[in-house]
């Protein structure tokens, strides 16, 4: 948890003249979608490789349907509510705890970026290359 702080702390602390708790709150809640969305297909992979390389967990993962759409903004916006809630309260906290942290010198920004589309293309990435 304290890595998922210290990334907001980092996007805050970009976004600063950009409603930056909601701003940062954004990406944290893509990213916990990515994380989660690395998870299931790591765990499918290993466990269920012939959905993987078949058709059968994209037609359950299928969100094109009205209710699936529903579903997915629906989690999507209360895991953002959730997330923007939880750090309103905490910016203060974050700042005194990370202001002067070693991370800060060489963690950049961009690293963050990458983070989350490592956690997108990774399982893609490996299953294609175990066809």
């Amino acid at each position: 948890m304290m890595v998922i702080n210290y990334i907001f702390y980092r996007l805050y602390k970009h976004y600063k003249k950009e409603n930056p708790i909601f701003t940062a709150a954004i990406y944290i809640s893509i990213l916990e979608i990515a994380l989660l969305y690395f998870i299931f297909m790591m765990y499918n992979g290993i466990f269920y490789p012939e959905r993987i390389l078949g058709k059968e967990l994209l037609i359950k993962l299928d969100v094109s349907q009205g209710e699936g759409k529903f579903y997915a903004v629906t989690f999507y916006v209360v895991l953002q509510l959730v997330n923007y809630l939880y750090y309103k309260n905490r910016v203060k906290t974050y700042e005194s705890k990370f202001s002067n942290h070693p991370m800060n010198k060489w963690f950049k920004l961009w690293m963050l970026y990458i983070i989350g589309l490592f956690l997108f293309f990774f399982p893609i990435l490996i299953f294609k290359l175990r066809q």
